[in-house]
């Protein structure tokens, strides 16, 4: 049944030109959760209403529901041939650098934890997902390692330096199995496929959204109601301000730089 949807859809997917389509900027869980909230939100009487009236064709909230779930099919699909076609020896360098990137996060967050600008460092890379997100997120945290090492001396399970170089060479052997990789035309045709369902799915939800903040823009609640929840987040935690310390308390780690937030 989901297949027949997508197969319905691909059509209009195959419209678009391959410049315009995108790959998705949030993890694909919270924007097909995000996406189908609002396909329900909209079926409401009073808010199909207010959209009809501002110009929104009926028909595009009626098909939300349908683009979501040939969407979350792409993306089953694309997930499934991006694993099939992953060499063991890739699966096994991917486990070995999320074990690393596990074990790190657990002894920063313990061995910081009185670090508040230290701690919101950990929560930073700790998002994201995907490959290319834990390639960075190791050298980013073999970055925090290193610029942080003091804090680690108490902690006698816990060798920094060894952890810092290990989170390195398991970032740059995974960097080269990706390069090694080559996509099977199966794989690239999946994941094509899944970039441009959520590109359709994108542009259809974010015209209802910017719809839905104009038709309800005297009802603060209601307008809010139009917003993604994880993207206004992410805005949140980017645009938070700094707050200037005199300087380190007695025993407290000096500030390092911060690295570079993942992308969304």
């Amino acid at each position: 049944m989901s297949d027949d949807i997508l197969n319905n859809l691909k059509p209009k997917l195959e419209e678009i030109d391959p410049q315009d389509v995108r790959e998705p900027a949030m993890p694909m869980p919270i924007a097909l959760q995000e996406d189908n909230d609002l396909a329900t939100f909209v079926s409401r009487g009073d808010v199909r209403e207010k959209l009809v009236a501002v110009g929104i064709p009926a028909e595009g909230l009626d098909s939300l529901p349908n683009v979501v779930k040939a969407t979350r099919t792409s993306q089953s699909n694309w997930v499934v041939q991006r694993d099939r076609s992953k060499t063991d020896a890739q699966k096994e360098r991917e486990e070995a650098a999320y074990s690393y990137r596990g074990h790190i996060l657990a002894a920063c967050r313990w061995n910081l934890r009185r670090d508040r600008r230290g701690l919101a460092t950990v929560d930073a890379i700790a998002n994201g997902e995907g490959v290319a997100d834990l390639i960075q997120d190791l050298r980013d945290l073999a970055s925090l390692v290193d610029d942080r090492r003091p804090a680690f001396e108490l902690d006698t399970t816990f060798d920094p330096e060894a952890k810092a170089e290990a989170a390195r060479s398991s970032a740059s052997d995974l960097e080269a199995g990706l390069t090694a990789e080559r996509l099977r035309d199966d794989q690239a045709k999946s994941k094509d496929t899944r970039d441009r369902a959520y590109t359709y799915l994108a542009g259809q939800v974010g015209e209802i959204r910017e719809a839905g903040r104009y038709a309800f823009r005297d009802d603060a609640e209601m307008k809010a109601r139009f917003a993604s929840t994880y993207l206004r987040a992410k805005r949140r935690k980017r645009n938070q301000p700094s707050v200037p310390k005199a300087g380190p308390e007695p025993g407290e780690p000096s500030e390092p730089s911060t690295p570079s937030e993942p992308d969304e």
